[in-house]
């Protein structure tokens, strides 16, 4: 795996900041308070198309040839990255090509937001890797690119360009916390804060059943995180409701990790500055209903 340099990251900020936002990072004083510290969190759920997944896909896009930009592009279908692909597509005038499992013919509200915006959608297969699989056929078919999201250097320098977000407002952090599925979005914001400020802790919230991620992670990601903890999913769904009701932010579960991680134990945060990573906001309503009506707060109130 090749992974960018802070330098690379630079460079991907200011292509970056011609066309994304720069995300709020807000001070919590409900969390602040429950957990005697001071909580910053960085909100990607106000990104454009709702998660930060648009900063590495919009800055590999970009450094596509004309040529490749004229040939055109396929990839395999997950939520977020399929709104961030189309939108940047439609932006770069890329046709793209996306290729969705069967079983989500039902996610009507991402089916039709990639839609309107010019991509081209074949159902084919049951699993993420058959949509993989068969995103890789489609390009060696008709001469497209087929783009890996997966320990892509360029998605990692788009990711990272948060770290230095966040070091232009609040350079007192001791520890900043980032959800982990694959690793690259943790490699980004690692390298782009080591680098800097390395007495910055960097450490990164899996679920509890991946424990498999951490195995997986190449030493030269590792070299920049700190620690991994995991959390229980009843953590996290706490963290949901405890966001929406308190700060009246709405996250989806992977970006509700950071603050179940407090809610854990896990971290020391007395007296400790710590920046919350709110990965993404798009979740199905009638999912966050399920959440909200099954969650029980009452432990968790008293600080707030």
């Amino acid at each position: 795996m090749n992974i960018p340099k802070v330098e690379d990251i630079k460079i991907a900020s200011k292509i970056l900041s011609a066309i994304l936002n720069d995300t709020p990072l807000i001070y919590s004083y409900a969390f602040s308070g429950l957990f005697s510290g001071n909580i910053h969190i960085k909100l990607e759920s106000f990104q454009k198309t709702g998660s930060f997944k648009i900063r590495g896909l919009y800055y590999k896009l970009s450094k596509l040839t004309k040529e490749e930009k004229k040939r055109g592009i396929s990839i395999a279908y997950h939520k977020n990255l399929a709104k961030s692909i189309s939108y940047t597509s439609n932006i770069l005038n890329i046709p793209n090509t996306i290729i969705v499992p069967e079983s989500l013919h039902s996610d009507t509200d991402t089916i039709k937001y990639i839609e309107r915006h010019g991509s081209k959608i074949i159902f084919h297969g049951i699993t993420y890797r058959d949509t993989v699989e068969y995103a890789k056929k489609i390009a060696d078919k008709n001469n497209l690119i087929y783009i890996n999201p997966i320990n892509d250097p360029d998605i990692i320098a788009g990711y990272g360009t948060i770290g230095l977000e966040i070091l232009k407002e609040e350079k007192s952090l001791d520890t900043i916390i980032v959800p982990v599925k694959y690793g690259m979005l943790i490699s980004g914001i690692g390298i782009a804060i080591k680098e800097i400020l390395p007495q910055i802790d960097i450490i990164g919230v899996i679920n509890e059943d991946n424990h498999s991620i951490t195995e997986n992670l190449p030493p030269l990601v590792r070299a920049y995180i700190d620690e991994i903890i995991s959390v229980e999913e009843r953590d996290i769904y706490k963290a949901i409701k405890l966001l929406l009701e308190d700060t009246k932010i709405l996250v989806e579960e992977k970006g509700a990790m950071p603050l179940a991680a407090l809610l854990s134990g896990k971290i020391k945060t007395q007296n400790k500055s710590i920046g919350l990573i709110a990965t993404g906001g798009n979740m199905a309503l009638n999912r966050l209903s399920e959440i909200l009506k099954n969650t029980d707060l009452k432990n968790h109130k008293k600080g707030l």
